[in-house]
């Protein structure tokens, strides 16, 4: 798709769903977020705010942020992994509203926006784990932290000469 026809879905699917959007650039401030000039989302206004779409990585962002209108909770999130939990189902919900997939860039922002939530959590059993792995599998580029979380190193599994028991 082209950036345009990316922008055009965007504001097709919030159309269906009840949600306003407004394009921001560089030069605007989204919401309440002074100067930081990102995308953002406001489940009780349904609304969301975001950047204008110049590649795929802007458009999966986009729908992450739809899906944060879509499967937030109504209460304030004040715990790590209430923060997590919600960053997780927005993705979630982006990517299967995207039919499953994202190509290399939108994993890698997937990943990248992801990654910041599950740190603080590190938690294996928690379905962000999958996720990133799923993106660290599908765009070779990243970086990878979660597939080797919890991994023994190859060293642990040699030993060097000398340093076993005497026998």
């Amino acid at each position: 798709m082209t950036n345009e026809e990316m922008k055009q879905k965007i504001e097709d699917i919030c159309e269906e769903l009840g949600i306003q959007y407004e394009w921001i650039t560089a030069d605007d401030n989204c919401a309440n977020r002074i100067q930081k000039k990102v995308n953002c989302a406001n489940r009780l206004q349904k609304k969301v705010w975001v950047n204008k779409i110049t590649d795929t990585g802007d458009y999966v962002v986009a729908l992450h942020e739809i899906g944060h209108v879509e499967c937030d909770p109504n209460e304030e999130r004040t715990t790590y992994r209430e923060k997590l939990d919600a960053e997780t189902k927005a993705w979630q919900w982006a990517l299967e509203r995207n039919n499953g997939n994202f190509d290399a860039q939108g994993w890698k922002r997937l990943h990248e926006s992801l990654w910041q939530y599950y740190r603080s959590v590190m938690d294996p059993s928690h379905s962000a784990h999958q996720l990133l792995m799923e993106a660290e599998r599908q765009n070779q580029d990243i970086r990878p932290r979660v597939s080797s979380f919890g991994a023994p190193s190859s060293a642990s599994f040699h030993r060097s000469k000398g340093s076993g028991r005497k026998r």
